[in-house]
């Protein structure tokens, strides 16, 4: 979305009658703060339709949107079969876990 640099201008030029009519320091210095962001937008949307870059849209291949048997087994970790039973290494550890104690 491209913001026209007059609807900017409009902007700034009201902050800036609301900072000389406000009385506090701290309240000029939040309009001023307001008119700098302004003006960091107007710059930057000048130099942007500049410097658009289209980068081209490219599809996976077929081979690197299947994951082979290996990779999945690899990414989810070994599984045990169902009458397998955890080894154990001591007495009272119940299995490969990290909490064995």
């Amino acid at each position: 979305m491209e913001i026209p640099i007059q609807a900017l201008l409009l902007k700034m030029e009201e902050e800036l009658k609301k900072a000389k009519s406000a009385g506090e320091d701290k309240a000029v210095r939040d309009h001023l703060l307001i008119i700098r962001s302004l003006c960091d937008v107007a710059i930057d949307a000048g130099q942007s339709t500049r410097e658009t870059i289209q980068y081209p849209q490219t599809q996976p291949s077929k081979s690197e949107q299947q994951v082979s048997s290996w990779e999945l087994q690899k990414m989810m970790g070994s599984t045990k079969k169902p009458g397998e039973q955890a080894s154990k290494d001591e007495d009272e550890a119940n299995g490969d876990s990290i909490f064995d104690f």
